[in-house]
């Protein structure tokens, strides 16, 4: 009886022989491959997978372990072929889900290489596969929810976006992601609420957070508070971000023009190539603080650069060409300047621009123009003297028109009523009529004193007489 059991012993020995030295010599290879792999020397762990029995070479750890080798390696399509197998041949691990080598993870592993070789569309399916097996799976939603931001597929971005969020709450670069996503799509009251989570549980807090805060508050009209947010975020960030930009446009929207133009100065010059429309915005309020500054050249160089852009933006266009024909005439120029002083431009700017502009420039302001020039010189005289001097100069050289707004000026009620003064008009009809002149010389004397500022408020349009009311 016991030799029969230790014989059958001795036997099952030797039978079971070939396989335990097997498995241990396959245990010590498999080592011996991930220690040249960890050392980064893939061309002796390949040597040694290719040396292992050919019943090895297709179990699924020496199929994970080719894949991993020729990644090293960069021979994608190999490493790829080899994780087909496993999936084709359905060596993955079925239970749990979350194996390591589980099928879930083959597909991962597959999109990853089709990420390093920009295969975007191959790993999208790949997470597409992952979500199959399991919907809420975190980093498959959030791959995908990247990729299809990055394609521009918002809504479909937005789904995969939320449902990873949901997964993982806490995680503020999910949170930005998301964020990001909703102020693409102007749904910022949702892309405040995705940042103030990410800040929430951000330390530090980086600057790009507080920068898109702002661009979200600053979108739903939160002028205080973004304005808050913007002075908090570090100078050296700022100057590299729209935030200067924005806060600019903010102090502008806020009747705080002086603010609006410390920002703009200096700032916009990082934008020379950049026609996105907050840039377009601000060089357009740029232009309108420079053009109330009188600074024609200045504010027609930032009007040329949303031209440039190749965009219709409000009456860029009408502008310049307004501003070009005022710089390139001289009576013309000097009127201007002279209204701007008094803060007139504005409503001048307006009757040109939804006036026909060559009526308008042509018919009346070389005329006034030259009037204001030949007051101009006179600047330095005596009330009486410089009076005169404009009358002669008007009478002898100009049309009737400037002769009647001298009159019509002469009466308050004349300019409310129109009355009709013949006797006077038919004067400046006579034109270079020496006795003509004397006469309306000696009319004028009584109103030596005239109000500048009145007068040409009375001359600026040559059928409305503009009142001091207008200008408030």
């Amino acid at each position: 009886m016991i030799y029969a059991l230790l014989t059958f012993c001795i036997i099952s020995a030797i039978l079971s022989y070939p396989l335990v030295y097997d498995t241990l010599i396959f245990s010590k290879e498999m080592e011996k491959f991930y220690n040249y792999l960890h050392s980064e020397r893939p061309d002796l762990a390949l040597k040694i997978l290719k040396n292992l029995p050919k019943k090895k070479q297709q179990i699924l750890e020496v199929q994970i372990a080719y894949s991993e080798v020729h990644v090293m390696k960069k021979n994608w399509y190999l490493a790829l072929f080899h994780l087909n197998e496993i999936i084709e041949k359905k060596l993955y691990v079925t239970q749990p889900k979350n194996h390591v080598n589980s099928k879930i993870n083959i597909h991962l592993k597959k999109a990853e290489i089709f990420n390093t070789i920009g295969k975007d569309n191959n790993a999208i399916n790949e997470y597409f596969h992952t979500l199959e097996l399991d919907p809420n799976h975190l980093k498959a939603n959030t791959e995908v929810g990247m990729k299809l931001l990055e394609m521009k597929n918002y809504k479909a971005a937005l789904t995969h976006l939320k449902q990873a969020y949901l997964s993982n709450k806490k995680d503020p670069s999910l949170a930005e992601a998301l964020a990001d996503t909703y102020i693409i799509t102007e749904s910022y009251t949702e892309a405040l609420y995705c940042i103030k989570q990410a800040l929430k549980h951000s330390n530090p807090i980086p600057c790009r957070l507080q920068h898109k805060e702002v661009l979200a508050l600053f979108y739903l009209n939160q002028y205080n508070e973004a304005l808050a947010v913007a002075s908090t975020i570090e100078a050296s960030y700022s100057k590299l971000a729209e935030v200067e930009i924005i806060t600019g446009i903010i102090h502008y929207r806020l009747g705080q023009f002086k603010e609006a133009e410390n920002f703009f100065y200096g700032n916009l010059e990082h934008y020379i190539n950049n026609y996105s429309p907050l840039v377009i915005e601000a060089r357009y309020l740029y232009s309108d603080i420079l053009f109330k500054q009188c600074n024609l050249i200045s504010a027609s160089i930032q009007l040329s650069f949303i031209q440039k852009a190749h965009k219709t933006y409000l009456d860029t266009d009408e502008r310049i060409a307004v501003f070009r024909e005022i710089i390139g005439n001289e009576p013309l120029n000097h009127f201007f300047m002279s209204l701007c002083k008094k803060g007139a431009t504005a409503v001048l700017l307006n009757k040109i621009i939804t006036h026909d502009r060559n009526v308008v420039l042509t018919s009346s302001f070389n005329q006034i123009a030259t009037t204001n020039i030949f007051y101009a010189k006179a600047d330095l005289m005596p009330t009486q003297e410089k009076a005169l001097l404009v009358f002669n100069l008007s009478t002898a050289q100009f049309t009737d028109y400037v002769i009647k707004s001298f009159i019509e000026l002469q009466n308050k009620e004349t300019l409310t009523t129109n009355k009709p003064i013949n006797k006077l008009y038919s004067f400046s009809m006579l034109g270079h009529d020496l006795l003509a002149q004397h006469k309306l010389q000696q009319h004028f004397q009584k109103y030596l004193l005239l109000d500048k500022d009145k007068l040409f408020e009375t001359i600026i349009n040559k059928q409305i007489f503009i009142e001091r009311e207008e200008y408030a």
